[in-house]
């Protein structure tokens, strides 16, 4: 299991975080994109109208450049490795070793699945709740799903940011996931009346994947994400926008100020990325990404606000 996962992280985490990303967002978007897209409407004369594509909240330098150029790469290499788990019959294995730890949090291996499905679609995790046995079971795992289990597009940015700090960052944020996951699970155990089921699952003969499909479910899922995410992305970097130029950000900021610097240590910046946030979390992650990335944040900073 631990070996599957630092796979993961080459694959999703360097190959795609790291490699995919600094070339279609570093070399494609910022180099070459948004300058033209900026001269482009720089013939206008209008300065409003060059902020509105390629300014802090811009339609293409912020919208489309997180949409196409950190979530798009990054989602795709997790989508091939997710199939590539699901297709080798690795998965039901994983239910199997995990089975005696899920029991301590009201639930059989099999819970494990949807978790799993978790990190891809929090929606389509929660449906396949309805292979667990048990009213308590598919409730348990509903909470620990919408608790804390950053779904594909999350995980993705998550990878990127990732990619840029120290080993130790990663082993912060996601033990602290773990652990409140460990915490919430055993407390609703012992609250939640009702039993597990008995743990029967059928386990298919481990197979070397076929590639093919996997590929075509991918480009499939990232066709759905983009048609539901880019419209969204260009709508919050509007909103962001004519907020912004309306005084509404510093208005927020002066409320938000006192509790983000002193209490959590971030700094005003987080305002944008939480606002963001409350209109999807992978647009609040990316655009912490894109903060962390001019400055604004530190290494510490960063990994508090993506916990946030």
């Amino acid at each position: 299991a631990i070996m599957a996962f630092f796979l993961m992280y080459l694959f999703v985490g360097k190959l795609g975080a790291e490699y995919l990303v600094g070339f279609i967002e570093g070399r494609i978007f910022e180099g070459f994109i948004v300058p033209e897209v900026s001269r482009i409407v720089g013939l206008t004369g209008l300065t409003w109208l060059v902020d509105l594509f390629c300014g802090e909240f811009g339609l293409v330098s912020m919208g489309l450049n997180l949409a196409f150029g950190v979530l798009l790469p990054v989602l795709f290499t997790f989508y091939i490795f997710y199939g590539l788990m699901e297709d080798s019959g690795y998965l039901q294995r994983l239910s199997i070793l995990l089975n005696n730890a899920l029991r301590k949090m009201g639930m059989n291996g099999k819970g494990v699945m949807p978790l799993i499905m978790g990190f891809s679609c929090i929606t389509m995790a929660i449906m396949t709740a309805r292979m667990l046995d048990t009213k308590k079971e598919r409730f348990v795992v509903s909470m620990l799903l919408s608790l804390g289990i950053p779904c594909a597009p999350l995980f993705a940015v998550m990878f990127v940011i990732f990619a840029k700090l120290h080993w130790s960052a990663m082993v912060a944020v996601f033990g602290t996931i773990v652990i409140k996951i460990l915490i919430a699970g055993v407390i609703m155990n012992k609250l939640i009346p009702g039993k597990y089921s008995g743990f029967i699952i059928e386990v298919p003969p481990f197979r070397i994947p076929d590639i093919k499909p996997i590929l075509e479910r991918a480009v499939v899922r990232l066709v759905f994400f983009l048609k539901e995410a880019v419209p969204v992305f260009l709508a919050a970097s509007l909103i962001l926008f004519g907020f912004d130029r309306l005084g509404g950000l510093d208005v927020i900021r002066t409320i938000a100020d006192p509790a983000a610097k002193w209490l959590l240590g971030l700094p005003e910046h987080s305002v944008e990325i939480l606002v963001m946030t409350l209109v999807r979390r992978e647009a609040g992650a990316a655009l912490l990404d894109q903060f962390f990335g001019q400055g604004y944040f530190n290494g510490i900073q960063a990994v508090v606000m993506l916990i946030v």
